[in-house]
């Protein structure tokens, strides 16, 4: 899998131990990360610029989005992720796994 960071980040066989290391305390990658398994497949996320929802969770929240290879459609959760949240996702996608889309509500967003 591939990954890509708003502070530019750029790996391609991407491990866990490369995701947790992006995590970690005091790192950062910047407004939004990119796990791709395919092309027009992936999962991401988007720091949410609305600081009226932003206020309401203890540390910045994420819209996560996925998509599965359909052209023009990514599906969107209807509830943010904070960073904890975001990495588990990352690392259940990483490994195949269907925990991060099968927990989560999603809407359809075309583009």
């Amino acid at each position: 899998m591939n990954l890509e960071t708003d502070s530019g980040v750029k790996s391609f066989n991407v491990a866990e131990a490369d995701l947790r290391a992006l995590f970690a305390d005091g790192a950062t990658f910047g407004d939004f990360v990119i796990l791709s398994a395919a092309d027009g497949q992936f999962i991401q996320a988007h720091e949410i610029w609305d600081e009226q929802i932003a206020r309401s969770y203890a540390r910045t929240p994420y819209v996560l989005e996925y998509r599965d290879g359909t052209p023009s459609l990514i599906y969107q959760a209807t509830t943010p992720v904070e960073k904890a949240q975001l990495l588990e996702a990352l690392l259940d996608y990483l490994h195949g796994g269907t925990a991060w889309r099968d927990g989560r509500q999603w809407k359809k967003v075309a583009f």
